[in-house]
């Protein structure tokens, strides 16, 4: 049986952070293994606690969201820490990004795609949320319309092959794993082959990481 995913919280809103709580226990996949109303006490509780991801507010007291992030990282390095915050402000998510965020998250998703988001990053290390893509092609490429024209096929690049760069547009456009191999019609296993090649070849780490370089390197 597959082991459920231990989740520290992290916020300094008790009544939210306890109705998350609820949420997530009400999944057998899932182990809320700590909650934490700063990012102190979340550094503290790290190591007793062993989390495989960390659902981190940006605005607590103490050292705030983006250092807690950038610490927990340090001690835990394969640790995955998402934001889970109500500020969608480009600097706050490009800060957290640099901190080792692997998804951003905003507070007014619904229960069931936060869920849905939360198996996501389970299963590819990471999450891009179609808000964030859309912000980051609006900052690195200028003014686009909201529902991109069919794309042409994929420029040559001296670092991808026509394939990774086809993957890499729809990663860029916050799909996930399983959407882009239906969108290809291949599976989801080449797809996640793929995305992996690309993470090396660009020297990132996460999808965010991966939308990030492909705007600004201009590869798709």
């Amino acid at each position: 049986m597959t082991q459920p995913v231990r989740i520290m919280l992290v916020d300094d809103h008790a009544l939210f952070r306890e109705g998350l709580a609820l949420l997530l226990k009400g999944r057998s996949n899932l182990q809320v293994v700590a909650e934490a109303a700063t990012g102190e006490e979340a550094l503290s509780r790290l190591e007793s606690a062993r989390p495989d991801l960390v659902l981190l507010d940006l605005n607590l007291p103490g050292i705030g969201g983006v250092e807690a992030c950038r610490l927990l990282k340090e001690k835990a390095p394969d640790l995955r820490v998402v934001i889970l915050t109500m500020s969608d402000d480009l600097e706050s998510i490009f800060e957290a990004v640099r901190a080792g965020a692997c998804g951003y998250l905003l507070k007014d998703i619904a229960s069931q795609n936060l869920l849905e988001a939360i198996d996501q990053i389970d299963r590819e290390g990471g999450i891009l949320e179609p808000f964030l893509a859309r912000r980051l092609l609006a900052e690195f490429s200028g003014p686009r319309p909201a529902h991109r024209p069919a794309e042409p096929a994929a420029a040559p690049s001296p670092l991808l092959s026509p394939r990774e760069t086809e993957i890499l547009r729809k990663v860029v456009d916050g799909l996930s794993n399983k959407e882009i191999a239906d969108r290809l019609c291949i599976s989801k296993y080449t797809v996640g082959n793929h995305i992996n090649n690309i993470f090396r070849k660009l020297g990132v780490n996460d999808r965010t990481q991966a939308a990030v370089a492909a705007i600004k390197m201009r590869l798709v």
